[in-house]
């Protein structure tokens, strides 16, 4: 066979299994997107939970604070 028509026959089989791969793989994501199951995947994940992390979160007192500056404020004017 003349060389020109070995490539067309090459090139013509990796589209058509490259067509078949990629079709297949259209399908599978397909069906495991139907499958996903956003619950069961929280918890697959296995993050601890939040009230957890916050109780670690030290507790800052934002009003009271804001009083204290103002009162600090206040004597180092009038000093």
């Amino acid at each position: 066979m003349p060389e020109k028509k070995r490539k067309i026959i090459f090139w013509s089989v990796i589209i058509i299994i490259g067509l078949s791969l990629f079709i297949l793989y259209i399908k599978t994501v397909n069906q495991r997107i139907k499958n996903f199951s956003g619950e069961k995947f929280i918890q697959e994940l296995k993050t601890p939970p939040l009230k957890e992390e916050f109780k670690s979160i030290p507790n800052f007192q934002m009003k009271e604070n804001i009083e204290e500056l103002g009162k600090i404020l206040k004597e180092s004017e009038q000093k």
